[in-house]
Formats: structure tokens, sequence, C-alpha cells
């Protein structure tokens, strides 16, 4: 079951989760993401069991079409169990949610060596399983290169790099740091 996590639940997920999942580098600040779920342009949801364990967490950015799937990781007391793949099918399979979804993944060319390049192949691979297909969009974002991959039927590069810009417009406001820190291109 997927449900829409208030701010109290991220806050909490935030330290227990997602400090220790994803690289400190690419983890916006609490504040930030407080911030536009509070303007109501960023779903946190959880990806429940039946017994109402939380098995999943995914943050999606709403501020354009297609939304930007920012973070998607499974809580580590359940990883490997398949539960990722799960839940990204259910998010996707309804529509209701969300139409059309992009995400970023680091560009594989750029992996600092051989183990680096495994698990970036490996996350563009897990993705590819699931239906998203890589677009001609890329994004420079605070030091770090992406892909962008997208799920929908028909490719339209157009469309991706805008929605990009305009979600990243939202997401970092100060045209400064924005110029400073962000760039994207097809």
């Amino acid at each position: 079951m997927i449900k829409r996590l208030d701010a109290e639940t991220l806050a909490q997920l935030y330290e227990r989760e997602m400090k220790q999942t994803f690289p400190r580098r690419e983890l916006k600040p609490l504040k930030a993401m407080l911030r536009m779920q509070a303007e109501g342009k960023y779903d946190v949801l959880g990806y429940y069991s039946e017994e109402g364990a939380l098995l999943a967490y995914a943050c999606v950015c709403t501020a354009a079409v297609p939304v930007l799937l920012d973070y998607l990781a499974v809580v580590a007391a359940h990883r490997g169990e398949g539960l990722g793949s799960a839940f990204l099918s259910a998010l996707m399979a309804d529509k209701t949610f969300y139409p059309a979804i992009m995400l970023e993944i680091e560009a594989v060319d750029d992996a600092i060596d051989e183990s680096d390049h495994k698990m970036r192949a490996r996350r563009q691979h897990f993705y590819e399983r699931l239906g998203f297909a890589c677009t001609t969009t890329e994004a420079h974002v605070f030091g770090e290169h992406y892909w962008v991959l997208d799920n929908q039927q028909t490719s339209d590069a157009h469309s991706v790099a805008e929605a990009m810009a305009e979600i990243y417009h939202y997401m970092v406001p100060e045209q400064e740091a924005f110029d400073k820190n962000v760039r994207i291109w097809d």
C-alpha cells in the first residue's frame, strides 16, 4: 500500500534512513524538502506492508510534468527483497499518482573507477527494466553530472528538459545559486 507521508514522518525518515542511505552531496537539506512539501509541490510516499511496516519510500517533486522522482529507497532492514521494483511498479501503474515520471541517475560514463561504473550501470539497468528510458536531457547539479530517464511513451526531449528546468528553478529558487549550480541541456 502506498501512502503520502506528513512532515513529521519525513523528518524522522530523513534522520533514520535518508542520511545513512544517500551520499551527503546528493541529499537535499531537510529544511528545503519540508518547504517544498508545505508548498504542496513535494510528495513523500511510503510503501507499506499489509501489517503496516514501512518498506520503502520515495520523494517526488511535482512542480512540473513529468514529475521528478527525487529519491527512491528501500528501508535498510528490507533491502534485497525486490521491494524497490515492486514499489516503483505500483507507483507507475497507478496513474492517479503521476501520469509521467522522470528521474536522474549519475552519468555512467563519469564513474571514477570500475566499482563505481558497475554501481551506476546497475542503477541504470534497474530503471530500464521498469520501463524508463534515457532521454537526450542531461543535468549538472551541484557538482554531479546526471542523465535523465523517463517513463513516457513518447520521447519529447523538449518537455523533459523544460520540466527539469522548471523543477530545478523551483527547488533552487535563488537565481544566483541556480546559475552557479544548475545546468540542464539536451
